[in-house]
Order: C-alpha cells, then sequence, then structure tokens
C-alpha cells in the first residue's frame, strides 16, 4: 500500500495533513453550525472543504497558483463547527497552514503581502495607524496590551475601570501587530517576528498582563507571559469587591466574542460583570459556547469583505434591536459596519462609573 503523500507543499501542511485527510472523509455533519456557511450559502465555506483543499495541497493534487488561493478564504477561525465534532478538528490551524503555503509560494492574494509592509512600518495591518498608549502609573502593577484594532477610546476607558479598581496600570500597544493577524493571514514569520518585538517592548513589566483583545492571548503566551482576557480580570475585580457600581439598570445584550467564548471557555465572566453594573441582560439567539460570528476572525474581513460582511449581516439580525456590548474590537468594527449599536465592554463599564456622583473622577497621571 503506497503511503499518501503529506509534504507537496510545505511543512506547515505537512503537519497537519493527517488531520485534513481524515476530515476530507467526514460526512458534513458539522456544516449546520458554521456561520459563514449560513450567511452565505458558499459550497466552498463549508467546513468539510477546508479539510479537502489542505489534503489535496499536502498529496500535491492541488497546485500552489493564485486562482485557487480563495478556497481558504471564507472562514473566519470561529471554532463553531469543533462543538459538534466528534473528532475536535482544529480547523483554523489548517486553514492557517494552507494559507502559510501560498504565501511561501507566492500566490497568496495581495493585501498579505500589504498587511505585512503595513506592521513593518508600525501600522496595523489594516493600514490604520495605531492609538498612542496612554501615561502609565508609577509602580504599575498590571500590564494591558492593547490590540491591533483598539481604538483611543476603548484603551482609555480600560484603564479608567481598572483604576476605578485600585489597579496601578501600564499599557502597551504593539508595534503594527502581536503577532496573531499575521498568523492568520498566512505569514508565521512575519508573526514570530512581532511577537519577539512584543516580548522586547513589555520586557520587566508587571508580572499581571491583560489582554484587551482575545485574539492576542496566545501570542501573550508564547513569548511566557500569563495573560488573561480583560472580561476574566474584571470578574475578579468585581468579586473581590474592589470595583462597584452605582445602582440604576439599563437593558443591554451580550455578544460573546467567538475566541473568547469557544477558544478561552469565558462566558460566565462577562455576564457576571455585566451584571454586578446593573445590566438587564437580553441573550440573543445563539449565546454562550453556541455564539454567533460577526465574521472578524482569522483575516477574514480582509482576505474576503464579501463573505465577512454577510456574516456580520446575518448576526446582527440574530441580534436584534437595542445596545450591545462586546469584548473584541474586531466583532465590535464588524457588528458596527453592520449597523448595530455596538460598543466595547470597558467603554460601557466607564459609562456607568460616570453616573456615580459620589465617586471623584480618576485622571490619566
Amino acid at each position: 500500500m503506497t503511503t499518501p503523500r503529506k509534504d507537496a507543499a510545505g511543512p506547515e501542511v505537512a503537519a497537519v495533513a493527517d488531520d485534513a485527510l481524515h476530515g476530507s472523509y467526514c460526512p458534513k455533519m458539522c456544516t449546520f453550525a458554521c456561520p459563514v456557511t449560513s450567511a452565505t450559502g458558499r459550497d466552498d465555506a463549508v467546513p468539510w472543504s477546508f479539510h479537502r483543499t489542505v489534503s489535496d495541497l499536502a498529496a500535491g493534487r492541488l497546485p500552489l497558483v493564485p486562482e485557487v488561493a480563495g478556497r481558504l478564504t471564507a472562514c473566519s477561525g470561529c471554532l463553531a463547527c469543533q462543538v459538534p465534532c466528534t473528532f475536535d478538528q482544529d480547523v483554523p490551524s489548517q486553514v492557517r497552514a494552507g494559507r502559510a503555503a501560498w504565501q511561501a509560494a507566492g500566490a497568496a492574494p495581495s493585501v498579505v503581502g500589504e498587511a505585512t509592509r503595513h506592521v513593518a512600518a508600525g501600522r496595523a495591518p489594516t493600514g490604520a495607524a495605531l492609538p498612542a498608549a496612554p501615561a502609565s502609573d508609577p509602580d504599575a502593577d498590571v500590564l494591558v496590551v492593547a490590540g491591533c484594532r483598539d481604538d483611543a477610546q476603548a484603551i482609555a476607558a480600560t484603564v479608567d475601570v481598572l483604576r476605578a479598581a485600585g489597579d496601578r496600570v501600564a499599557v502597551e500597544v504593539p508595534s503594527g501587530c502581536c503577532g496573531a493577524l499575521l498568523d492568520d493571514l498566512g505569514v508565521p514569520g512575519a508573526g514570530d517576528d512581532a511577537r519577539s518585538r512584543l516580548a522586547d517592548a513589555v520586557d520587566d513589566r508587571p508580572a499581571r498582563v491583560v489582554a484587551t483583545d482575545p485574539h492576542c492571548l496566545g501570542s501573550l503566551r508564547a513569548v511566557g507571559l500569563q495573560a488573561t482576557d480583560l472580561a476574566s480580570h474584571l470578574d475578579g475585580l468585581v468579586t473581590g469587591g474592589r470595583l462597584r457600581f452605582p445602582g440604576g439598570t439599563w437593558d443591554v445584550t451580550w455578544h460573546d466574542p467567538c475566541v473568547l467564548a469557544r477558544g478561552e471557555a469565558v462566558t460566565d465572566a462577562p455576564r457576571r460583570v455585566l451584571a454586578a453594573a446593573g445590566a438587564a441582560l437580553r441573550e440573543p439567539e445563539q449565546h454562550g459556547v453556541h455564539t454567533g460570528c460577526s465574521g472578524a476572525g482569522l483575516a477574514m474581513d480582509q482576505l474576503d469583505p464579501d463573505a465577512a460582511d454577510r456574516t456580520a449581516a446575518f448576526r446582527a439580525r440574530q441580534l436584534g434591536d437595542g445596545p450591545v456590548v462586546t469584548g473584541c474590537a474586531r466583532a465590535q468594527q464588524r457588528l458596527a459596519a453592520a449597523g448595530v449599536d455596538v460598543t466595547d465592554l470597558a467603554t460601557a463599564l466607564a459609562r456607568r462609573l460616570d453616573q456615580d456622583p459620589s465617586r471623584d473622577r480618576w485622571s490619566t497621571p
């Protein structure tokens, strides 16, 4: 019996070839869970299609040419297909490997090279300018690491809320990217370079590290930092009695970011924090580990804008009317573009604190 080839598309694809081959024989029973498939109806957005594409790359049945690069663009990396999967298939890792193979062969979409050049120039992968970091507290005991999609308002609100709870805060805005989005685009070498720059920037900083963007957690942990997401850190401040809010209630819907709910298994923490801030939570269709996707992940908004727009619009209909709060800047941007009244968690909490007349306004030193 001839052993199937695994190395035709390079080492990244070879590393996931067995899983991709296994997945290519699947009866597609996870298709119902894929939000991109539901939103677009595209056959190439079915998780099985990604398995087959990567398996064909590994075996040399599919050439590394630009004409077929689009077969791996319509995935948001949301992990929804992993929830019902009996075999715990990691579709995003296979998609990243396939994209890396196309990049190495010079067949990747032009946006990949553009994003890499933006990061090298100290801008976000989208080309946007990065916000300046607020001044740090002397003897800071918490380091807030911002994401490349965070804006200045969200970063300032994060600092304000943490200071209200007594944290002494320093802020680091990575130079261009933490590395995660570059991995998603298929340029892991550039991702490693970004992580090296991040490690140098946070050297000798406070031991407690809080990531505003859950997509950055993997990069932070890869450089040896014990990082936690913002919602979990805030939950600890609330349950420890250090973060209190004024009375009154307000209606809000919480949108679970995919990477936070499924990748990090964080679903209760943000709900406890919002409840402590007086929020009367409305649960949308699809929430918790079964959350719907905004189309923000795995660089889909850069590689396949149409699929990202349709996925965001599909999620917007699920969320319905009324204010929405989320814990991912990428999701916030995608949902806002789809017409959702959405804000980030820190800004929503800072607004609640501002309504307390007994609290002295804190200031940035």
